[in-house]
């Protein structure tokens, strides 16, 4: 049976009735929350058999694995995965009742009220991260390889050529003016030799809240090693734009950013570490 990312699709269908949404809620009182959002590669090839494994069976959520992090569990009191079944930029929101982004942003909102919000996504899910993180006003926005400009894609893509002439979804099409009327931090992780990457780069290569690190490669959706966006979640400002600084004018080699910016990272995380365990020694 062909496989279609449209609304006439059964499986999908039948999903779109379900949550999409995990909130994972921890024994701390940081009042921080994480809020990661899934991209398209939440499950591929595009086969009845490959959505089944991923969703049904495995009920996946981009960005779980890096959550169990140990350092991400002690600082943030909520974890929330979203999904888009349909893979089509959110244009459908997550499920039949929070059914486009406003709605979306809407429930988010009551769920992150008084909590200081975090928010990452890869690709479709770096978008939704730029979106729902302004919409929200959260403290900062991780983006990999995510779009801003969804226009040039929109025939491509079923849904997003569907509803191009709703105004009330193809409105956040193209991110531009929210990103004006923005404050929020932005760290825009993207491959600079990647055609579709460098077009979306130079849409917005000239705002002052993006802070743009240019990874070497040519592959649409690389980012630095998982395993120091952790650190990209929990350290300060300052701490971050320090660590821009020495990067902010070269083509980042992802295993020399590794090992080199751990001379940096891995000592903050590590003294990190201490305080906190120093703090739940004292606290249990």
């Amino acid at each position: 049976m062909l496989f279609t990312l449209t609304d006439d699709n059964k499986l999908l269908a039948e999903d779109y009735q379900a949550d999409n949404i995990k909130i994972i809620n921890l024994n701390n009182h940081s009042y921080k929350c994480l809020l990661l959002c899934s991209g398209n590669g939440l499950y591929y090839p595009n086969t009845n058999e490959e959505y089944t494994n991923k969703i049904r069976k495995q009920d996946r959520y981009e960005w779980e694995h890096i959550a169990k992090n140990k350092l991400i569990r002690r600082n943030f009191s909520k974890i929330i995965f979203i999904r888009d079944i349909y893979k089509q930029w959110y244009v459908t929101g997550i499920n039949s009742k929070l059914n486009c982004i406003d709605k979306v942003v809407e429930y988010l909102k009551k769920e992150t009220e008084n909590f200081k919000v975090i928010v990452a996504g890869s690709s479709a899910g770096g978008y939704a991260a730029v979106l729902i993180g302004i919409l929200l006003n959260a403290y900062r926005i991780i983006n990999v390889s995510g779009q801003y400009n969804l226009w040039p894609i929109v025939n491509i893509y079923p849904l997003l050529d569907k509803y191009k002439n709703k105004a009330f979804k193809s409105k956040y099409y193209n991110l531009r003016e929210i990103l004006k009327n923005s404050h929020v931090l932005i760290l825009y992780f993207f491959p600079i030799k990647c055609k579709d990457d460098i077009e979306q780069y130079n849409y917005i290569k000239d705002d002052k809240n993006i802070l743009f690190f240019k990874i070497d490669s040519d592959q649409h959706g690389t980012g630095i090693n998982g395993a120091q966006y952790p650190y990209f979640f929990i350290c300060k400002d300052k701490k971050v734009k320090k660590i821009y600084k020495r990067y902010e004018d070269k083509i980042i080699d992802r295993n020399e950013f590794y090992y080199n910016a751990n001379d940096f990272l891995i000592k903050k995380i590590k003294k990190l570490k201490k305080v906190l365990l120093v703090f739940f020694k004292n606290n249990l």
